[in-house]
């Protein structure tokens, strides 16, 4: 029983931290974030000791800037990253890419890929594979509610035997997105002929 407690007290401290984690900032600290060098960043603070032969970053330098809270959306893609990096057998892709004026974000592995009996269950909150590995199943979950309040979608692009692809995809920051094209103008009326 004292050992059920222990675990049950653990998992709750698990839980609150990783609420904590993806709770930091507000939507009043939403920026205008470029893609990019967020994730450059995050690769080079918090990934250091991966080599660049197993963790590999392709940038689209025409990638839109996009609007979220810095700190929620690191902790988005650093949790993509470390899912893909201990699914890989060796090697992770970050590919970032412009379709239809959004920003997309590829997280691509080579491993084992999901299961499709699955597929439908990782968002799920409390949902893990990981067992009693000190996973709480929030990971994705939270992920996707970032995603969603920034107006974007979180979802798995496509699994098979050799790898999967998470795909984050977000609208473009407001203030920055190319202005509409308005209709031209009419052209002014002809002056009435003047008689003589």
């Amino acid at each position: 029983v004292v050992k059920k407690v222990l675990d049950n007290g653990l998992r709750c401290k698990e839980i609150v931290e990783a609420l904590l984690e993806f709770g930091q900032g507000s939507p009043e600290e939403r920026a205008a974030v470029n893609v990019n060098a967020l994730l450059e960043a995050l690769v080079a603070e918090r990934f250091s000791s991966e080599t660049p032969q197993r963790l590999l970053l392709e940038c689209c330098p025409d990638v839109v800037t996009v609007e979220c809270v810095p700190e929620q959306m690191g902790n988005v893609f650093f949790n993509l990253i470390q899912n893909a990096l201990r699914a890989a057998r060796s090697t992770v892709r970050v590919e970032t890419a412009l379709e239809d004026n959004r920003a997309l974000v590829r997280i691509l592995d080579d491993g084992p890929g999901v299961p499709p009996a699955l597929q439908d269950r990782i968002f799920q909150p409390f949902f893990t594979t990981h067992g009693d590995k000190g996973h709480v199943g929030l990971g994705l979950t939270l992920s996707q509610a970032v995603i969603r309040e920034c107006g974007g979608r979180l979802y798995l692009e496509r699994s098979t035997e050799r790898g999967a692809c998470f795909t984050v995809q977000l609208p473009p920051c407001k203030e920055c997105a190319a202005p509409e094209k308005k209709p031209p103008a009419p052209p002014p009326p002809k002056p009435a002929p003047k008689r003589v």
